[in-house]
């Protein structure tokens, strides 16, 4: 979306002890992209099941979602072959806590399935990869 108030920086990186150990100076702590991936999910779920209730007229009085997962970084450093990266995630678990007195489970479950980033995790995707040089950006200016 273009506005002014999409325009924001988030920090991406990883945790201190990789930077330090990565050769970076003055590492410090930063949101590993895997955990805004899945906290992006948790949210995105959190929002899916919010909007939905509202729009049936359902009070929700407390809302928690944990999202966890296994995660094998070998592929990421060329320890394991590309053909293996979709090993790389096991056992993603979603566990929604929710409260309500008109609670019906299989209605949130939905709700919760609605969420446009659980269907991204979830299913599977075609990503179109378009890798350019800085030759090739600058010709296209």
């Amino acid at each position: 979306m273009a506005r002014e108030t999409r325009e924001y920086t988030i920090p991406y990186g990883a945790w201190k002890e990789v930077l330090d150990a990565g050769g970076w100076v003055g590492g410090t702590d930063r949101l590993e992209p895997i955990e805004a991936a899945l906290s992006a999910l948790a949210s995105c779920i959190n929002v899916g099941i919010t909007i939905n209730a509202v729009a049936s007229g359902v009070d929700i009085e407390y809302l928690q979602t944990r999202v966890r997962t296994e995660f094998d970084p070998r592929v990421l450093f060329s320890l394991k072959d590309l053909g293996e990266a979709d090993a790389v995630f096991e056992n993603l678990t979603v566990e929604v806590e929710v409260e309500s007195p008109d609670l019906d489970k299989d209605q949130v479950d939905e709700w919760a399935r609605r969420a446009p980033v659980y269907t991204l995790v979830s299913l599977d995707q075609d990503v179109q990869l378009t890798v350019n040089t800085p030759a090739e950006v600058a010709a296209d200016d």
